[in-house]
């Protein structure tokens, strides 16, 4: 199946070279930091790594060789490969899912795709408030009883006896 976009003209001067040391490049130039260069190697590597039925694999050092048109054309989200990757993702953290993402959608940027709409950030789980320690439950107990709303005391008496943050 032949991809109906084509290479950015940006990119034209660059498409016989190989893709990832000219977005190793590009990251840089953006300033990215060391972390956030390992972060998004991890997610080009497990993207572009990602077999579709009936493709034999190849491995990372294939890949990270392959020309910049011909890696323009592997990941066109329209053949399946998003899919397939986010798939194999699916069971990570929501915030490593967002990260993931994030990398795949300036990968995609910068190879001329449009990151599909229907690529879905899952939400993040939201973190248990912090427990109160004995001090500062003894200040809230005290400042409920010198409030001057009768209700303020029964309220946060109640509140604490029955475990509620």
């Amino acid at each position: 199946v032949e991809g109906n976009t084509s290479l950015p003209s940006r990119l034209q001067s660059l498409s016989e070279l190989p893709w990832f040391d000219c977005w190793m490049q590009r990251l840089r130039t953006e300033k990215k930091s060391v972390h956030t260069i390992r972060a998004y190697t991890v997610t080009a590597r497990t993207l572009s790594t990602t077999s579709l039925p009936g493709e034999s694999p190849l491995d990372w050092e294939q890949v990270k060789n392959i020309s910049v048109r011909d890696f323009h054309s592997r990941v066109d989200p329209n053949r399946g490969r998003m899919d397939a990757w986010l798939n194999s993702i699916g069971e990570l953290k929501p915030a490593t899912i967002n990260a993931r993402i994030a990398a795949s959608s300036h990968l995609l940027q910068w190879v001329g795709h449009t990151v599909p709409d229907w690529i879905q950030r899952p939400n993040r789980s939201r973190s248990l408030p912090r427990t109160l320690g004995r001090n500062e439950l003894g200040r809230v107990r005290t400042a409920a009883t010198r409030s001057e709303d009768p209700l303020a005391q029964p309220v946060v008496t109640i509140l604490l006896d029955t475990g509620l943050r």
